[in-house]
Formats: structure tokens, C-alpha cells, sequence
């Protein structure tokens, strides 16, 4: 359970690392994002790596009491990670546009689940 209460952590760093993606490609068409520089697209991907890794940090217990497939996520920052070599940045690009929405809702949702049942601790 004490556990547990660390998670509120590692998800205020997940919504983090998403409000700065939401932040960048709001600024960005699809063509913009391709012809970056390395250096931003490093940081699209950099930012949903640290996504993964907080998410492979969290405890069964608030895996599995969410809706957020959290093997997907911790899957691609495995990919990102370990196959740098051949990252597809039409993947990166759509996962920082389409999914970062639906997932920011999710880890609110689940954030104030997670205070409210540790109120008295925080």
C-alpha cells in the first residue's frame, strides 16, 4: 500500500513528460516534426522513453486497477531504447499527436483516485 502511494510520483512525472510533448506539437505539423532537427526529435522521443520507464516503475496494484494498457507503453520505450538505431518517427510523431491525448485523461483519472485514497498521507 505505502507502495503504492509512490506512484502519485511517478504518474505527476508521466503527465510531466506529456504536457511538454503536447506543448511541442502543438507547434508542428507532421511535415514540421520530420524536418526537425535531430535534436527535437530526439526529444519527442527521449520524452515518451521517460513515460515508459515511470510506467515500468508503478506498482502492479495501480496497473492493474487502470484502464491504460501500461505493457504498450513501457513495450515502446523498451523499442526507443533499445533500437535507437531504427526508430520510425511517423510512429513517434503519431503516438505524441493521437495518443497523448486519451493517456493525459487516464493518468489524471487515475492520479486523483490515487490522492483521494491517500489524502490523509500526502
Amino acid at each position: 500500500m505505502k507502495r503504492q502511494l509512490a506512484d502519485i510520483q511517478k504518474l505527476t512525472d508521466i503527465l510531466a513528460f506529456i504536457e511538454q510533448i503536447e506543448r511541442y506539437v502543438a507547434t508542428k505539423s507532421e511535415h514540421d516534426f520530420y524536418n526537425a532537427g535531430s535534436i527535437e526529435k530526439w526529444g519527442i522521443v527521449k520524452l515518451i522513453e521517460n513515460i515508459g520507464e515511470a510506467a515500468g516503475k508503478l506498482t502492479d496494484e495501480t496497473k492493474q486497477s487502470s484502464t491504460i494498457n501500461w505493457k504498450v507503453i513501457t513495450g515502446m520505450r523498451n523499442r526507443l531504447v533499445h533500437e535507437y538505431d531504427a526508430i520510425n518517427y511517423k510512429i513517434v510523431y503519431e503516438v505524441a499527436t493521437l495518443e497523448m491525448k486519451s493517456l493525459k485523461a487516464e493518468v489524471e483519472k487515475k492520479l486523483d483516485e490515487l490522492k483521494e485514497k491517500f489524502k490523509d498521507e500526502l
